[in-house]
């Protein structure tokens, strides 16, 4: 059930930022929320949320956020937008998604993964 309620924060955070920078640029939000739900669902499974928070710290899965969310804005909008996200706007998203992931990260050790609130500094 936990999982359930850190997806639905996860998804809000990205749906709100793609939302706000890339429909500016005249992208479609139907296509935006498809793009928002995808990057939820690899970078929550695959990435930082739950493996490598758990086996490093905020800072590296931050950092591995980044990357990821750049990479994704950047390659995975190809198809999905029907145009290429221009750099500077896949980092701004970026950049705004990864401030938000420093609380996020913050709320799954707290209470996805207790065991590590105390073993590890922020």
């Amino acid at each position: 059930m936990i999982h359930i309620k850190t997806l639905g924060m996860k998804t809000a955070l990205i749906s709100f930022v793609l939302l706000l920078v890339l429909t500016g640029f005249g992208n479609q939000w139907v296509n935006t929320m498809l793009l928002a739900l995808l990057m939820v669902l690899i970078s929550y499974v695959a990435a930082g949320d739950i493996f490598i928070l758990k086996l490093t710290n905020n800072i590296v899965a931050i950092a591995a956020d980044l990357v990821l969310t750049l990479l994704m804005v950047l390659v995975v909008s190809i198809p999905i937008l029907d145009t290429a996200v221009p750099f500077p706007i896949a980092l701004v998203a970026a950049i705004l998604i990864t401030a938000g992931e420093w609380f996020f990260h913050k709320y799954m050790k707290r209470n996805v993964h207790p065991e590590l609130d105390q073993a590890m500094p922020s």
